[in-house]
């Protein structure tokens, strides 16, 4: 796999208190990898919830929605990539990959290249060692991943089968009530369910569903009216709102640059 553009590079030490609000990116080729170097990182990736340990690496396409979390007692330690590459070959699904030791000793140039090992830091600028061992990284994994083992119990079996029900039905106004009840679960069961595993509120996550779907339908040459019908909104100048509110531009601005607009 070709790296084109090693964008950054952040070495985080985190308590298990930590975090990261789920957001995706979409319009890009981008990549992000997370390689746990002490303790065990919980990621959601769309709908569903996996963790790595140390040793290990994900990798998935940044078009879907991710979010990281802290899932050990005491200090978790880890790399989190970001990258470009026009290679689709890389599974659209995460991946995750056991890093033999010389994989690591790469994994630690990597670190020392982009950013000088600097804790809880962004690598600034990425040169051109950095770029190439990464890309000499993927290379001797290929072919190597595995589909990540799902959590499927607590927060992550209420967090995934609220995100199936909302894609089943995303062409509809459902309010978080109506979700929490085919969820069978209560409306604070749900919502903590997608403060662990997305970051964010189950209203905002369904919306930004919504928004991808409409960012697509934009560029297939579906108008205003036309989405704002098909997904629900209760009329296109709620849609159009919403649409900016997200996007940071308008809809025919978003069309007009093909897509380049990030969310």
């Amino acid at each position: 796999m070709t790296v084109d553009c090693f964008e950054k590079c952040y070495h985080y030490r985190k308590d298990s208190s930590y975090v990261f609000e789920g957001h995706r990116h979409s319009g890009r080729n981008g990549y992000e990898v997370n390689i746990v170097l002490a303790g065990c990182l919980e990621v959601t990736c769309g709908a569903s919830v996996f963790r790595l340990r140390a040793g290990e690496l994900g990798v998935w396409h940044t078009d879907c929605f991710h979010c990281n979390r802290t899932a050990a007692e005491g200090m978790t330690e880890f790399l989190s990539i970001h990258f470009d590459s026009a290679d689709r070959g890389q599974a659209e699904e995460p991946a995750v990959y056991h890093l033999s030791d010389s994989s690591r000793t790469l994994v630690g140039l990597i670190d020392e290249e982009a950013g000088g090992n600097a804790v809880d830091g962004n690598s600034g600028k990425i040169n051109r060692a950095a770029l190439d061992l990464l890309e000499a990284l993927l290379l001797r994994l290929e072919g190597m991943g595995s589909v990540p083992e799902r959590t499927m119990t607590g927060n992550p079996a209420i967090y995934h089968r609220a995100v199936t029900v909302m894609g089943d039905h995303l062409h509809e106004p459902l309010t978080v009530p109506m979700i929490a009840r085919q969820c069978g679960v209560c409306v604070t069961a749900l919502k903590n369910a997608f403060a662990e595993c997305a970051g964010k509120g189950v209203k905002a996550y369904f919306v930004e569903m919504k928004m991808e779907a409409a960012r697509q339908m934009l560029l297939d040459g579906a108008g205003v009216d036309e989405i704002a019908a098909k997904l629900g909104f209760s009329s296109a100048s709620y849609f159009s709102q919403c649409f900016r509110r997200l996007n940071g531009c308008t809809a025919s601005e978003y069309r007009s640059n093909a897509g380049r607009v990030r969310p």
